[in-house]
């Protein structure tokens, strides 16, 4: 049936999406539909790759997540938003090779190309700055917060950074079993030993002067 000239030719976004990573979790949300997802790394999945690495598996997985809930329409055009530049590029662009210290990367831009093939879509890829959107950095540490405490921290004090309807979701089975079993297979790059850090947010800092407006 060929490729749809929609697919090829440069277009507004349909979709918007943003993720990040820190060494300890990843987390990511939609931000026209609200729709929010974290996954805290169990201790024995850390330190198992490079921080870029867990950057460009959180950008996957919020596509993927979009797929499962078949919220990507045929020919929709994803916008995928990290402050890794190295996620950035490799969302362009992946060309790693199978070897030991790729392996990570390989596996997840592999199935990043069969999820956008499934979803018969094109994908754009920007970096932001992180500062700019304190709501990811909550994300990606504050598990000492549950889903109910984290909504209202972001939803009170970062109003102007998430849209109506912000709601966090479970992350489906299948996507965190894929994770785990990714992260297990590879060698411990050092021991972990440190305490989590937690965002400015929930340790109460002033976030106001890193706000940004949703455009």
């Amino acid at each position: 049936q060929g490729i749809s000239i929609n697919n090829l030719v440069f277009r507004k976004p349909t979709i918007i999406l943003r993720s990040d990573a820190s060494e300890f979790g990843i987390g990511g949300y939609n931000i026209l539909s609200g729709r929010a997802w974290r996954l805290e790394l169990p201790v024995d999945c850390r330190l198992r790759t490079s921080l870029n690495s867990l950057e460009f598996i959180a950008c996957v997985i919020s596509i993927w997540i979009e797929s499962i809930m078949n919220s990507i329409p045929d020919e929709s055009c994803i916008l995928s938003q990290t402050d890794s530049s190295s996620a950035t590029g490799w969302l362009r662009k992946s060309n790693f090779s199978d070897l030991e210290d790729e392996v990570v990367q390989m596996t997840t831009a592999r199935h990043l190309a069969y999820t956008m093939l499934s979803c018969k879509s094109c994908l754009y890829s920007q970096w932001f700055p992180g500062d700019e959107n304190q709501v990811l950095d909550s994300l990606s540490r504050d598990f000492q917060l549950n889903n109910e405490e984290l909504t209202h921290l972001i939803t009170t004090f970062l109003p102007e950074q998430v849209p109506f309807g912000f709601h966090l979701c479970p992350l489906p089975e299948e996507i965190v079993s894929w994770l785990t079993l990714l992260l297990r297979n590879q060698p411990f790059k050092e021991q972990w030993s440190k305490p989590p850090t937690r965002s400015k947010l929930s340790l109460g800092q002033d976030t106001s002067s890193t706000s940004s407006q949703l455009r």
